[in-house]
């Protein structure tokens, strides 16, 4: 038996945000509906920033301008197999892909399981490497969490799925990101969220791109196109 064995979310070490981008990007760039300074970003080093640096875990109400309900649209692109499909050909591996690959092939002492909601995803990782071992789930709190000592999940709210006497006395890593910090003070991991789980358990932040960290990139609530184009000059444009 391994000394340690890793449950890694899939979301944890693929870039969907990337994915949602590039395909909001290409298919609704003529829309009256998205952020067109934000969509015209063409550098993904500024997509990457842009991503860590927003206040809420659907990327979508930075990408679609405001009053735009983008839940339903956010749900409906991740649930729709041939959209969904689309995004991941738009996606790329976070840094954090490398490094579980890396303890794969270097630590004897650790198993991985990426944790797949779909075949759709388990094809991805196994296109990716073949000798991941995967897990596909149909609800995460049936999940047996017994054997794994280290869970791996992008998004600190995620954890509310899981059957929480199960996570007891667990290391969690999650993403160092704006939206896993507390909305109050974001100097602070989500304050409701820590209460519930640090007596409980040991909280990890960890950049998903190495030496890539999040910060405030701008108010958005009171930024103008003004202040978006300025702080992201447009590097893309399409043909309507």
């Amino acid at each position: 038996m391994k000394d340690n064995t890793l449950l890694v979310e899939f979301e944890f070490i693929i870039d969907l945000d990337m994915g949602l981008f590039k395909y909001i990007r290409e298919n609704f760039y003529s829309s009256d509906y998205v952020n067109k300074p934000i969509i015209a970003i063409g550098d993904e080093y500024q997509i990457i920033d842009l991503m860590l640096n927003r206040y809420t875990e659907n990327p979508l109400p930075i990408l679609f301008n405001p009053n735009i309900e983008t839940e339903t649209i956010y749900n409906e692109l991740l649930n729709t197999p041939e959209r969904y499909v689309e995004i991941l050909k738009r996606s790329r591996a976070y840094d954090t892909f490398g490094l579980m690959v890396t303890m794969m092939k270097n630590l004897s002492s650790v198993d991985i399981d990426i944790l797949c909601k779909n075949k759709i995803e388990e094809e991805y990782i196994h296109k990716l490497n073949s000798k991941l071992h995967t897990v596909v789930y149909e609800d995460k709190f049936d999940i047996d969490l017994q054997p794994y000592t280290v869970m791996y999940v992008k998004y600190f709210s995620n954890l509310l799925d899981y059957d929480i006497e199960q996570i007891k006395g667990k290391h969690i890593f999650i993403a160092s990101a704006l939206y896993n910090m507390d909305p109050d003070d974001d100097s602070y991991v989500n304050i409701n969220l820590t209460m519930m789980f640090s007596d409980i358990n040991i909280i990890h932040l960890i950049d998903l791109y190495r030496g890539v960290k999040f910060r405030i990139a701008h108010d958005e609530e009171n930024s103008t196109e003004e202040d978006l184009e300025d702080e992201y000059p447009i590097e893309y444009s399409a043909t309507e």
